[in-house]
């Protein structure tokens, strides 16, 4: 991760495009940041910032510093607590609402229904249903069939796998595990719920890189040249799960605060 230094002239501007801020500048290309990549903030009180932007900083714990013309520093966003104390105690505290549970399910079908439209509108070659009915589960069979295309079924399976990982470690990194039953399993099991939906968001880069890969891949090939296609492909959408299942934890933490 890299710090950021923003400065430039008054009409200076920061605004949110998430996953990355944008900063705007007159008579300049715009330049995007991903929020990912940064370790920290540091604006001049001049520029111009979107709280969009500053919200999507704090929950990510990304440190912002607001310095003078002097250079002397004269105010620090921190963000909350700490996404690792703070999302488990917070989305607790959203289930055990009246209406807790409901909400918290629109959420996930929402962003999985986001997902669907995507990969519905970027591959029409699947010919997934124009009405998406999220409550029929062997959806994803269906397109998981249909992208298998012989030994690729595989490569399919393994991505699932590394899905499923990535988000039962990062959970536990952000302190949802053993010591929140209620989140893995009780009230709603949130790594099952995160993982349907990264599923879905790769599998719409999944779908779109195997609609091109070569005929090397089909079953006549050697097993050589298909393992090495996979190794290659996999190594490409390694750095694009970890972006997509960390934006996704985001909006979750921040629609979180959101309903607070």
């Amino acid at each position: 991760m890299k710090p950021l230094y923003i400065n430039g002239p008054a009409a200076t501007s920061v605004s949110l495009e998430d996953p990355a801020i944008v900063v705007r500048q007159p008579g300049q290309a715009d330049r995007l940041y991903p929020i990912e990549r940064l370790g920290r903030v540091a604006s001049h009180i001049n520029i111009k910032w979107q709280s969009e932007a500053l919200l999507a900083l704090a929950v990510a714990e990304v440190p912002v510093l607001f310095y003078d013309c002097n250079g002397q520093i004269i105010a620090r966003l921190m963000g909350v607590t700490g996404e690792r104390s703070a999302l488990p105690a917070r989305l607790l505290e959203l289930l055990c609402r009246h209406d807790g549970q409901e909400r918290y399910r629109d959420w996930c079908s929402h962003w999985e229904r986001q997902c669907l439209l995507e990969l519905q509108k970027r591959h029409e070659w699947l010919a997934i249903p124009a009405q998406i009915n999220l409550m029929d589960r062997n959806l994803y069979k269906r397109v998981a069939k249909i992208l298998a295309r012989d030994s690729l079924h595989l490569g399919l399976q393994y991505l699932r796998a590394c899905v499923h990982g990535w988000v039962t470690e990062y959970l536990h990194h952000l302190g949802i595990g053993a010591q929140t039953p209620s989140l893995i399993g009780g009230i709603i099991d949130l790594p099952t719920d995160l993982t349907r939906i990264l599923q879905w968001q790769v599998t719409v880069h999944w779908a779109n890189s195997l609609h091109d890969m070569p005929a090397a891949t089909h079953v006549w090939a050697t097993e050589a040249t298909r393992n090495r296609l996979l190794v290659e492909h996999h190594q490409k959408l390694e750095p694009l799960l970890s972006i997509k299942g960390r934006q996704l934890t985001r909006r979750l933490h921040a629609w979180v605060i959101e309903m607070e």
